[in-house]
């Protein structure tokens, strides 16, 4: 049998290679020799360089226009994160546990030839395809922004710096640090800006510094830049129809962040107040201001569009000199005046000085144990009581002493606890001898001749006599004398009469009465009525010029000078007391105003 089938086989090959065979081309398909190479890898981020922050993940799509997809690899900086064969996908880092700075991610897809052969069928052609991205890792804090100018325009005060250069920041916030060193004041910007406003600065120290505020709430700060400018002041002041003030404040470029103006003058029981929303109101004029004090100033500046006015306001504050305190001398004091010599003389415990009335400077000082000091009105005559029992007469001139005497030789030895000396232009000399308790005694002595004219004592309070100028009457409580005709003195009762209450015209032979509204002016040697004047209503007498003769007077704010002869008023200043006029000038404890009639 398997001879049989050997047999077989052997006839069939040989009738086989004996017959002709050319293939009839019915089953022959065309072998393209190009591969197909379109092929299409797709991130869901556009460009080329992807910027990647903390946890981030992206969609990738793969199309491989008919072509079989073998496989896909993603590559970061070179090595295989994900490998699959789907045509679509994702992946994600946490950025977090990469280095920040550049890196490479990858896409390398193997497909089919495309050119249909049997090699490309059966996956021995393959096309190799790949695409890169730039990827930029950046964590890191946002970098510093360091302000670059600082400056004054428009009215306004303006901040710039550089553009940020990096991704993932958010705000820029402007901070303004007083010169204290505490932050007053934060703006916040967008990332792109360059420039910020600071609306609230009307002058002044102040510092300003960047903060850069990422996507995380990150800030990093720049550096702090300080600026300074000059804040609102009294620039100047002058007094004009001598009681009003007339202020010129300063002004500085930031008028377009000016709001308010505030003014205020202080003293004693003064208080005015001048407020502004004009910032061109740069002189204020405060009429009939006293004379006779400073005057504390006061400036408050405020800006416009602000919640807080006291933090962004600027004060300032200074101390106005009185009118007239060009004119200072001092602080001297006065005791008495002598307009013959055109001096004032000041006594204090021992010392005792004479001043020009004119330049107010000391011509003579000399120091004595002095308990009591006086000089006559025509300034010839000058006398101390020195402790504990001697008059000595001195110069007016140089001070120095010309006479001494002895009270025990002058009258009988007598207890007292002080002496009070009153010298008249005829060289009589009042010495009252005050004790203070039991009977004061007081003696008028004519100097010139040594003699004793009067005794008279007494024990009503006060307890001073009194003598006046010319020489020719003196005041004791509840009595008058007089001289009569012969120069023997006279006593003439005269109830409620008292030291206190009698004034003696300082040139005049002539003397008034406190208390009333009218004075009548009555002669020192006849007792009857010279003149009289009349003052303003509620207005208390003050003294007797003795260079004028002009009448001061005053009520609780205001000097007035009156001109007696005339029965008119000369001036009316507002005054803080205590003040004086003599001759032609208006004086405090150490300046004076000068006058004209």
């Amino acid at each position: 049998m398997k001879h049989f089938y050997f047999f077989l086989f052997t006839i069939c090959s040989l009738l086989l290679i004996s017959c002709d065979y050319s293939p009839s081309g019915s089953h022959y398909e065309e072998v393209s020799p190009t591969p197909n190479t379109a092929i299409t890898l797709n991130l869901d981020e556009s460009g080329d360089t992807l910027y990647a922050r903390g946890s981030v993940s992206y969609n990738f799509t793969i199309n491989t226009v008919g072509k079989h997809l073998y496989e896909y690899r993603m590559q970061f900086d070179g090595q295989t994160v994900l490998q699959n064969f789907e045509k679509s996908g994702s992946i994600s880092f946490d950025t977090k546990h990469l280095t920040d700075g550049i890196h490479e991610l990858k896409l390398l897809v193997q497909t089919g030839s495309g050119t249909g052969s049997l090699a490309d069928k059966t996956g021995a052609e393959r096309l190799e395809a790949y695409r890169t991205w730039v990827m930029v890792i950046d964590n890191a804090p946002p970098a510093a922004i360091n302000i670059a100018k600082v400056y004054a325009e428009d009215g306004t005060l303006k901040i710039t710096w550089d553009k940020y250069q990096r991704r993932y920041l958010k705000k820029i916030h402007l901070y303004r640090y007083a010169d204290y060193g505490d932050e007053v004041r934060r703006v916040s910007y967008g990332p792109n800006d360059t420039l910020g406003y600071d609306t609230e600065y009307i002058g002044g120290s102040v510092s300003y510094m960047l903060g850069a505020e990422d996507v995380s709430g990150n800030i990093t700060y720049g550096n702090r830049v300080p600026f300074t400018a000059p804040t609102p002041k009294l620039k100047s002041y002058k007094y004009e129809n001598t009681n009003d003030l007339v202020l010129t404040i300063s002004t500085n470029k930031f008028y377009n962040n000016f709001g308010k103006r505030r003014i205020e003058l202080s003293a004693h029981d003064i208080h005015r107040k001048f407020e502004t929303t004009n910032v061109n109101d740069s002189i204020i004029t405060f009429k009939d201001l006293p004379f006779g004090t400073s005057f504390n100033f006061y400036l408050n500046t405020t800006p416009e569009n602000t919640e807080n006015a006291n933090m962004f306001s600027v004060w300032h504050s200074s101390v106005i000199p009185g009118f007239g305190s060009e004119n200072s001398f001092g602080p001297l004091e006065f005791t008495a005046f002598t307009p013959a010599t055109n001096l004032f003389y000041h006594h204090k415990g021992a010392s005792i000085k004479n001043i020009d009335a004119t330049t107010m400077q000391v011509i003579s000082s000399a120091s004595y144990n002095i308990g009591s000091f006086t000089i006559s009105n025509n300034g010839k005559y000058l006398y101390v009581s020195v402790w504990p029992n001697q008059i000595l007469q001195l110069d007016p001139q140089s001070l120095s002493v010309i006479n001494t005497f002895n009270l025990n030789e002058l009258i009988p030895k007598q207890s007292y606890d002080y002496v009070y000396l009153t010298a008249t232009n005829t060289n009589r000399l009042l010495i009252n001898y005050i004790r203070r308790s039991g009977t004061n005694v007081s003696h008028v002595f004519d100097m010139n001749t040594g003699t004793l004219e009067l005794t008279n004592t007494n024990s009503t309070l006060p307890a001073y006599n009194s003598i006046s100028p010319d020489g020719q009457m003196i005041t004791s409580p509840n009595y008058l004398y007089q001289k009569d005709s012969s120069e023997e003195w006279v006593k003439t009762y005269t109830p409620n009469v008292t030291y206190s209450e009698l004034i003696y015209h300082p040139t005049e032979p002539l003397y008034t009465l406190y208390g009333n509204q009218t004075l009548p002016f009555y002669s020192t040697t006849t007792g009857a009525v010279v003149k009289s004047f009349t003052m303003d209503a509620g207005v208390y007498f003050s003294r007797i010029d003795p260079a004028t003769g002009y009448v001061t007077a005053s009520d609780s704010e205001y000097l007035y000078i009156y001109d007696i002869n005339r029965n008119v008023l000369l001036k009316k200043i507002r005054v803080v007391h205590p003040v004086f006029f003599f001759k032609n000038r208006l004086y405090t404890n150490n300046y004076y105003l000068p006058l004209t009639f």
